[in-house]
């Protein structure tokens, strides 16, 4: 029995325990800590005026996406989603006044089947998948993947439902050789 196995094998699948919340006044620099149940940690910051009035960030985990993959050949390593609650009511869109920063750390095997330079963070827009960085416009865009370091940050302008995904590397079979 390996660490990784007890881990896996005794994890609370309840996702609302793995929701983080944090309270984000307008003139304060903000920072949401996630520490997701796949081996995924991260951040997201909210610079101080990224905000007009107070709200609340929440992030959840999802199992799975509620709109498939985001795209031919690109494999899911982790979905969440980025809720803004305003006056104690779930928000239908929310847009930032500026950038905020998403930042991602994770391990080796949870993207052990997809080639890890492809790996981009990627928010569903109502039809289709788009890549988040995207979300910004122009001198706002950043996005930076460090494999080394095992760590992805992207700016993003509005929430949604996002998945971190890349291109899947091929299944090989060997075949069987009996003599």
């Amino acid at each position: 029995s390996t660490v990784d196995q007890y881990w896996w094998e005794h994890i609370d699948f309840n996702l609302e325990t793995w929701s983080e919340e944090a309270l984000v006044p307008p003139g304060e620099e903000t920072v949401l800590s996630f520490y997701g149940y796949d081996g995924f940690t991260g951040t997201v910051t909210i610079p101080s005026g990224g905000v007009a009035e107070t709200m609340r960030l929440r992030y959840d985990p999802l199992y799975d996406t509620n709109y498939g993959a985001p795209g031919f050949g690109l494999d899911s390593a982790n979905h969440f989603r980025l809720t803004a609650w305003v006056d104690g009511l779930p928000q239908e869109t929310y847009s930032f006044l500026e950038p905020v920063r998403v930042t991602i750390n994770y391990w080796d095997w949870p993207v052990h089947h997809l080639y890890e330079e492809t790996l981009r963070l990627h928010y569903y827009d109502g039809d289709e998948w788009q890549e988040a960085h995207g979300s910004c416009g122009g001198g706002d865009h950043y996005e930076h993947l460090d494999t080394g370091a095992n760590v992805y940050e992207v700016n993003v302008c509005h929430l949604s439902e996002f998945v971190f995904a890349g291109a899947r590397k091929p299944d090989i079979f060997l075949p069987l050789v009996m003599r």
